[in-house]
């Protein structure tokens, strides 16, 4: 049996600078994507940009902003799974850089 490949669109694998173009782009960090009362379009685009510009780097900005609810959806099913903290969530789990800088 074949091994399941994973979603091609995990939001686990965003690097820093997919993260921050993200951020650029949607005019806000990526917590605000858990805050009821931010706008979510321009995120929302932007995500779908990121992920679609790793299959094709000639696809625009223009192009995400022109998808709909449902395309969208496609490509962001997976932010349910995304464990986005502000640094308030009393029960975020706190990293350690010491412990890490130690084991390095």
């Amino acid at each position: 049996m074949a091994k399941a490949t994973a979603n091609k669109y995990d939001f686990q694998t965003l690097t820093m600078r997919e993260i921050a173009k993200i951020e650029e782009l949607s005019k806000q960090g990526l917590t605000a994507l858990s805050d009821d009362d931010r706008p979510k379009a321009l995120a929302l685009a932007a995500i779908a940009f990121v992920f679609r510009l790793r299959d094709d780097r000639t696809y625009t900005w223009n192009q995400a902003q022109d998808l709909t609810l449902k395309e969208i959806g496609e490509i962001t099913s997976a932010l349910g799974d995304l464990n986005i903290s502000d640094g308030e969530d009393e029960e975020a789990e706190v990293i350690d850089l010491e412990v890490i800088a130690d084991a390095a």
